[in-house]
């Protein structure tokens, strides 16, 4: 009997062995993939308390041995500090920790926070029931507070403040924690300018009066009273006794008269060197689209983050700092840039004074050398006229007297004239003919505009301002079969990523299967381009291109898209600088552009996949140009949704002025809408058609957009948030 057990024992392994490997083989690709799943996959795909309290993410992390912990990280925007005291958060879910309903409580740190500070809140989640990693667990919260009027708990009030909240999280694995990230900014105290002033004063003069004289032939003593000459303007009486004009040919007078002409310039330079104490706002620093001022403290899972720094009024930026020395930087003199987070950190931005702005305008020319003709002609006449005279006369007298004397008187007279006269004459004529032939190139100047936007539906739209006159689109899906609306010049293996140009300051990308990111460029008074383009024919972790510049200088733009898996950097050639790199929210996309001002030679442009995925990269070449860029806009942000819970965000730059703020629910509707920035909006009240919601007057400065869909009916199209 026991040998014939075993014998179906055996046969039932035998039989069902198969059936258990496929099942182990299951359970350990499932287990492989979500540890392959960046951290940020797990960051909270809904979550929504109250306009003035916004949620930022919430975790729900699993451990297998010990009580769940669930954590809450929300701001304070209600424009006064809060105080959360013990036990202030209670979060209820269903069939997690106990069968039904069952609740917990939590508590906050910072005990009080000023406004505008993070909070973070965590909770622990007991009891035998615990969802799979990767599953998506709903819940609903409720949090309570005090306000506080001051800058201490001891202005806090005695009424307790009492809000509810959802929030909806995919089960993260105990290895995936929060980090805390201090932002600060830096300024100098002091600095020292030097100021060179310059002046030129330019009088006249009347030449004649210049050596003390008052009117013409008043050169005393001199030829040139003699013969009723005053000396040429350009120079002045001799003084004294001397005779002539000072410096003239040969002391020749000319027969000018009394000429007033300018006096040579007189130029003063002066250089001042101040030292200032200044007294400016610190600045301040935009982290994934969001402002932060210098001393808060934010949390996030690891992962890569984009971090712009805006410097003060007078200031410019300077350099990043980071501490401790291993938290990762993607580059610490661009000013937008981007950090890898896994570790408690403190990122500064370092502001200093503005460099004089030196202005570099490329030519090319062609000198023809100066040709001079040079004639010269001298006569000289000289008549020489010698007229000798000579008389000698001789008279003899001779008279005799008995005295016998004798007495002889003999007189020669000799007169001799020579009369010598030269008259030399000279005349030289000089004639200089200079010809110079410039031929000049000049500079043709782009302007560009780039903006990024993600999505968790099947659709992502991104725009500019439709003034531009050409677009450059990018970007990439987490699942291959994407649909790209603009001409695609590079698409990679399975559609994951394209990069490629269109007519339409609107890119969408479209897919069954979200995740999704874009990126968009707009180009102003562009030329016709060279196109350098590559992308992967099968998943890679790494795509290069190569392209040449012929032309000094050329605006070169790389577009850069990646699917399936990110890109976890990209690495530029000199003359560049990352302008756009925007992440889907599980991190398998990118979109991507840098802006190039380059010289003549040879360059690559590689990008790296955090795993190994789609890549596609296109080189977009505008020879004998120079590019340079406005401030991203706030221009419209059009979202094509079908289901709630889909979150879409964005920041810009604002001129100034009255800001309209429209807003539409389309099929899904809203229930959260927020502009955030110098001045602040916020609405929670489901609006199904579009329409205007208010008119702010707001400042110039960044902005934060950012539209929550609701669940509900309506048939007004897509959901929109519009700022213009």
């Amino acid at each position: 009997m026991a040998r014939k057990k075993m014998q179906s024992a055996l046969e039932f392994i035998t039989t069902y062995a198969w059936a258990l490997l496929i099942i182990s083989l299951f359970v350990v690709m499932v287990l492989l993939l979500a540890a392959s799943r960046p951290p940020t996959y797990y960051l909270s795909s809904s979550c929504s308390i109250e306009p003035l309290l916004p949620c930022v993410q919430t975790l729900l992390i699993f451990n297998a041995t010990a009580p769940m912990e669930y954590i809450l990280l929300f701001k304070d925007d209600l424009g006064v500090g809060m105080e959360l005291p013990s036990n202030a958060l209670t979060v209820t879910f269903t069939n997690v920790g106990h069968s039904g309903q069952s609740s917990y409580i939590g508590n906050c740190t910072p005990y009080f926070a000023p406004t505008g500070s993070e909070i973070i809140c965590t909770s622990k989640i007991a009891g035998p029931l615990k969802p799979t990693i990767g599953s998506q667990v709903s819940d609903t919260l409720k949090l309570s507070y005090n306000l506080c009027k001051g800058s201490s708990a001891s202005s806090c009030t005695a009424a307790v403040y009492t809000v509810t909240g959802i929030s909806s999280q995919t089960v993260a694995p105990s290895s995936i924690r929060l980090y805390a990230l201090t932002l600060q900014t830096h300024v100098p105290s002091t600095f020292t300018t030097s100021t060179t002033t310059t002046s030129t004063s330019t009088t006249t003069t009347n030449y004649c009066t210049a050596g003390g004289y008052t009117s013409k032939n008043d050169c005393s003593g001199g030829i040139c009273s003699l013969f009723g000459f005053d000396c040429y303007s350009s120079y002045s009486c001799a003084t004294g006794a001397s005779t002539g004009c000072v410096n003239t040919p040969s002391n020749t007078c000319f027969p000018t008269g009394c000429t007033i002409g300018p006096a040579p310039p007189t130029t003063t330079t002066s250089t001042i060197a101040t030292t200032t104490i200044i007294q400016v706002s610190p600045g301040y620093i935009i982290f994934q689209g969001s402002e932060y001022p210098s001393g808060e403290t934010l949390y996030s899972v690891g992962g890569n983050y984009s971090v712009y720094a805006v410097p003060p009024p007078g200031l410019g930026f300077s350099s990043w700092s980071v501490s401790p020395s291993s938290l990762k930087i993607g580059s610490a003199l661009l000013q937008h840039t981007f950090i890898i987070l896994n570790e408690n950190s403190t990122l500064t931005a370092n502001f200093g004074t503005v460099a004089a702005t030196s202005t570099t305008v490329y030519t090319t020319s062609t000198t023809i050398s100066p040709s001079t003709s040079t004639s010269t002609s001298t006569s000289t006449s000289t008549t020489t006229s010698t007229t000798t005279s000579t008389t000698t006369s001789t008279s003899t007298s001779t008279s005799t007297t008995t005295s016998t004397t004798t007495s002889t008187s003999t007189t020669t007279s000799t007169s001799t004239t020579t009369s010598t006269t030269t008259s030399t004459s000279t005349s030289t004529t000089t004639s200089t003919s200079t010809t110079t032939s410039t031929s000049t190139t000049t500079i043709i100047f782009i302007y560009a505009r780039a903006n990024a936007a993600t999505s968790i539906s099947g659709k992502a739209n991104v725009s500019v301002s439709s003034a531009y006159t050409s677009y450059l689109c990018d970007g990439g899906a987490g699942n291959g079969g994407a649909g790209f609306s603009w001409t695609s010049d590079a698409t990679s293996n399975n559609n994951y990523a394209s990069a490629g140009h269109s007519s339409s300051d609107t890119c969408t990308i479209s897919t069954g299967n979200p995740d999704l990111a874009e990126a968009i460029i707009g180009l102003e008074n562009a030329p016709g381009y060279t196109l350098y383009k590559t992308a992967t024919t099968s998943d890679s972790g790494s795509l290069s291109l190569s392209y040449t510049v012929s032309t000094s200088p050329s605006a070169v733009v790389l577009m850069v898209g990646c699917g399936w898996y990110e890109c976890s950097s990209v690495s530029l050639p000199s003359g560049c600088t990352q302008w756009v790199y925007s992440h889907g929210n599980d991190y398998f996309e990118t979109g991507y552009v840098a802006l190039c001002n380059q010289n003549s030679g040879s360059y690559t442009v590689t990008a790296h996949s955090s795993f190994s995925g789609g890549i596609a990269i296109g080189a977009y070449v505008y020879s004998g140009s120079s590019i340079t860029g406005k401030a991203p806009e706030c221009t419209i942000q059009n979202y094509a949704v079908a289901v709630s819970g889909n979150d879409n965000n964005g920041w810009c730059y604002w001129p100034g002025g009255t800001m309209n703020i429209s807003s539409g629910g389309g099929n899904s509707g809203y229930d959260v809408i927020w502009v955030e920035g110098p001045v602040s909006y916020s609405t929670s009240n489901t609006n199904w058609c579009p329409g205007l919601d208010t008119r702010i007057s707001a400042p110039a400065g960044w902005y934060y957009l950012s539209i929550h869909t609701g669940g509900g009916g309506g048939s007004c199209g897509p959901g929109i948030l519009q700022i213009n």
